[in-house]
């Protein structure tokens, strides 16, 4: 048995809006590297965590497997990866409170 279960409808469907997300996501990225902009920022960041939990989510809906320990990667990744996105939009949000302070604590950390 190959471990995969019938996908009901629903889950097809949020599967396909998932895997959507993904392609639209991924356009973005590929814009960002077409058009030479930095790879190091915050919107590339939340971009590339975004991609990866739309592409893990989709699949997890697409192909429904038996309860193994794969499948509950599969399932439990994305909660990490939200996690991971909330927290780097809470540094962005702290980064425009705080610009004149972050600006000065990373030149002196490049001067030593």
């Amino acid at each position: 048995m190959s471990g995969l279960v019938e996908a009901s409808n629903a889950a097809r469907v949020v599967g396909v809006l998932y895997f959507a997300l993904a392609i639209a996501v991924l356009s973005q990225i590929i814009r960002i590297c077409l058009y030479r902009h930095n790879l190091l920022s915050f919107q590339s960041g939340f971009l590339v965590l975004t991609f990866s939990w739309s592409a893990i989510r989709s699949c997890a809906f697409l192909f429904n497997y038996e309860p193994t320990g794969a499948s509950y990667f599969f399932k439990w990744l994305p909660v990490s990866l939200e996690l991971a996105t909330f927290l780097l939009l809470a540094m962005f949000c702290a980064y425009l409170v705080e610009r004149g302070d972050w600006e000065k604590t990373r030149c002196a950390a490049e001067m030593q």
